[in-house]
């Protein structure tokens, strides 16, 4: 459907219909994907420290038609089409707190960084008087550490991965902020969040 699977606007939303269905079977016989496991000499392994955990916010209340060229939208599924949450307008500053769930935070000495994932469309290609017509910038925890901070124009998604060091997370909730920076001279800067 898409050019590559990343421009899908929310993955965690289905695109086509929200009644599949998937169905695992098991057999006592060869299988072709799974290996029974029948240790049960535990001891004989070593505990782990921690587990991975994952907090999804997921924003699936508006449909956004991708890449869009004088109000028309292609055929062709473009990056960031998709389901997402309202569009927000950054003139006079906007910031929207994403609250994460971060319970049971591990700060052990050979703890990893976390990893932050998210996704949000810029819908509107107004005029402007600086460098672009967007200008994105993400934080996260009580310092508000940045993660991203961006100034482009047009149509387009934009991706954020990156690390975020375990102290920076806050036992039981950790905000994130999208935040939508007027300073470009932009008339509007619609931007939506969709993960």
């Amino acid at each position: 459907m898409y050019d590559s699977p990343t421009d899908i606007g929310n993955p965690a939303y289905s695109l086509v219909s929200d009644t599949l269905y998937y169905f695992l079977t098991w057999t006592s016989g060869s299988a072709r994907r799974f290996i029974k496991e029948t240790d049960v000499n535990f001891s004989a392994y070593s505990p782990s420290d921690f587990v991975w955990d994952e907090s999804i916010v997921n924003y699936n209340s508006h449909y956004y038609g991708g890449y869009s060229a004088y109000s028309s939208y292609s055929s062709f599924y473009s990056a960031g089409e998709g389901w997402g949450g309202p569009k927000y307008d950054g003139i006079g500053n906007f910031t929207l707190n994403v609250e994460l769930e971060t319970t049971e935070i591990y700060n052990g000495s050979n703890a990893p960084n976390a990893q932050f994932h998210a996704k949000s469309n810029a819908v509107s290609n107004a005029n402007f008087t600086g460098n672009g017509n967007h200008h994105l910038r993400w934080e996260i925890g009580n310092n508000q550490l940045l993660l991203h901070d961006e100034v482009f124009s047009g149509y387009r998604q934009t991706v954020v991965g990156t690390l975020v060091p375990m102290t920076e997370l806050t036992e039981g909730t950790t905000n994130a902020y999208f935040n939508i920076i007027d300073d470009q001279g932009a008339v509007t800067d619609f931007q939506s969040l969709s993960l």
